[in-house]
């Protein structure tokens, strides 16, 4: 569903020797294959039902955080702690 010859040029660049980066390269395509045979897709595993309470749970402290103005705090406090 891509362009192998890029995805495996990319490989080559990263693994220097020839034999693991194609080695490397045939299990992605395989591992793409079975899951695609299987109706998974690549779908990424961040977003699965699993994972949905852990996620709102994550999305909401970094919303309150910026909300209330912690980074703020956080950046001004080597400051804060040397004039106290």
């Amino acid at each position: 569903r891509g362009d192998e010859e890029a995805a495996e040029a990319s490989v080559m660049y990263v693994y220097t020797d020839r034999n693991t980066g194609m080695t490397i390269f045939r299990d992605m395509v395989y591992s793409a294959q079975v899951a695609t045979t299987r109706n998974q897709g690549v779908k990424p595993p961040l977003f699965t039902q699993k994972n949905k309470r852990a996620l709102i749970a994550a999305l909401g402290v970094v919303t309150l955080q910026q909300v209330t103005g912690q980074p703020s705090v956080l950046y001004y406090a080597a400051e804060i702690f040397d004039s106290a």
